[in-house]
């Protein structure tokens, strides 16, 4: 069952951050002078499964962050065996019960460019008792940030930061995402998608994934029959993110919010913690 409102009782395990996109021009010029701003929630429950998590990150193919520093363990690195041995020493990070950690944002670009790529690993990891896990992505903050000469000169004409739609950033941007389970439970947690271990959605533009995912999903793993993480184990989810090279002046200077949340429920709840459909 689960045990009140996502929102105030620690069903919606934010901890792990956003990731901030901003594309600008050459990285020398033409970038905003502060990073994106974020803000981290965690929200106490008193009941109900506890779900801990690892991250490890690359940004065009250099390590950006992984979060067995908040524990002061050896680094994470993108293999199975070293998630498995960090789960095991206890170096997921709490994100959910009375010592939890706000880790801070998981992944903040403040300049990114067409051909830049990026990699997130996830591990979720369940204390104490079986978890049914939840993913909730979300895009928002959509702006333009001023209308550049490179911008006009390739078409674009928007200027109202207030549209929902502002900026044409998230349509350029390409995020697929998936379990990173590895085959036949070999071989998982190191961002390279082998071709049986299956999507949590269709790849596509940021702001399709978004469109996806914003309201809630289970996580299968894809284990239809068995979805659930049992106590004491984990396991693994890939995002990857790309802007293709041949994307041209029309990003500059705009920018995107990725909000990444997970929440857990008792395996045989299938009430969505984030109040969307299936």
């Amino acid at each position: 069952m689960t045990h009140g409102s996502p929102l105030t009782r620690r069903k919606l395990l934010a901890a792990i951050g956003g990731v901030g996109l901003l594309a600008a021009g050459p990285r020398a010029v033409g970038a905003m002078g502060h990073d994106p701003a974020f803000t981290q929630y965690t929200y106490a429950q008193s009941t109900g499964p506890n779900l801990r998590v690892a991250w490890y990150e690359r940004y065009n193919g250099t390590l950006a962050e992984e979060s067995n520093r908040f524990t002061d363990g050896p680094p994470l690195t993108n293999d199975s065996d070293s998630f498995n041995a960090s789960g095991d020493a206890g170096r997921f990070v709490d994100v959910t019960g009375p010592d939890a950690v706000a880790a801070g944002p998981v992944l903040s670009i403040p300049n990114a460019q067409p051909g830049d790529e990026g990699l997130l690993l996830i591990g979720l990891r369940a204390e104490d008792a079986d978890a049914r896990a939840w993913l909730s992505i979300e895009a928002s903050e959509f702006a333009e940030n001023s209308l550049v000469e490179p911008e006009r000169a390739e078409g674009d004409t928007t200027t109202d930061d207030t549209a929902t739609d502002a900026g044409e950033l998230q349509h350029y941007v390409d995020v697929e995402c998936w379990y990173d389970t590895g085959r036949l439970g070999v071989g998982g947690c190191n961002g390279r998608r082998d071709f049986s271990e299956e999507a949590v959605v269709a790849a596509g533009t940021l702001a399709e994934v978004s469109d996806a995912l914003s309201g809630g999903v289970p996580l299968t793993f894809g284990l239809v029959d068995d979805p659930c993480i049992d106590a004491g184990a984990q396991r693994c989810l890939a995002l990857r993110w790309r802007i293709d090279p041949s994307v041209a002046n029309v990003i500059q200077s705009d920018s995107a919010r990725l909000d990444i949340a997970f929440a857990a429920t008792a395996c045989d709840e299938t009430t969505n913690p984030f109040g969307g459909g299936e």
